[in-house]
């Protein structure tokens, strides 16, 4: 029987190598598969369909690929982080989407991380928006509050519109006899800064409010041209 096609954005990884370190181990995964979507690479390849299944042992041998379940555990708590991170009032989103062909689970996928984009620049906004308006204010910019709002929420839907999808990885599930395609789609305003922003999260630290000042700042700037332009 011929094997389902198992398809990725990911270079091939199998020449990496990846430290034992529990909490690099799933970081380093996770990059090097947003590295492969940077670079522009996708791999055909085919694999055995795989079941999802509780995260793996810690134990990894230094030199060894990840294996196809510590990608998928890397992926989960790539999810709890950026789930956390949005909570706090930084921008980001992932969703997951489900088909019986890549193409539809891509289409689930990037329609729901676009929809979780919008929740979390939403909680941004209110979190953050003060602070904003006063940056603005302080940066000699003249603007009213109720300008403010109307060119917030331009800056908004434009943000969302455009924002990156950083991380697309995909993988096969098989059920009841059925190829079930599994894609995963990270999306994010910044990638600089939110990879500093999981980089503070592998290590055990708390998102540091330099990172979440920039992150203000660049909206901010964003809303200043809008207001300018007028």
């Amino acid at each position: 029987m011929k094997k389902p096609i198992f398809t990725s954005a990911i270079l091939i990884i199998s020449m990496m190598i990846f430290p034992a370190n529990a909490n690099a181990f799933w970081l380093d995964i996770v990059k090097s598969l947003a590295g492969a979507v940077v670079g522009g690479a996708i791999n055909d390849q085919a694999k055995t369909p795989v079941q999802k299944s509780a995260a793996p042992s810690q134990a990894a041998t230094p030199a060894a690929p990840p294996t196809q379940d510590e990608i998928i555990a890397a992926l989960d708590k790539l999810t709890t982080e950026c789930q956390n991170l949005s909570k706090k009032g930084f921008p980001c989103a992932i969703a997951e989407g489900r088909g019986t062909t890549r193409g539809n689970a891509l289409k689930v996928a990037n329609t729901r991380s676009i929809a979780e984009m919008a929740k979390s620049m939403n909680a941004f906004v209110e979190g953050s928006g003060n602070d904003i308006f006063k940056q603005i204010q302080e940066d000699g910019v003249p603007i009213d509050k109720n300008d403010f709002d109307e060119k917030m929420t331009l800056t908004v839907k434009s943000e969302v519109a455009g924002s990156q999808s950083y991380l697309t990885y995909t993988y096969i599930e098989e059920k009841n006899g059925k190829t079930i395609y599994v894609v995963n789609e990270l999306r994010i305003l910044n990638a600089a800064l939110f990879e500093k922003a999981l980089d503070d999260a592998a290590n055990g630290k708390p998102i540091s409010q330099q990172i979440l000042d920039e992150a203000k700042k660049g909206i901010a700037n964003k809303v200043k041209s809008l207001l300018i332009k007028k």
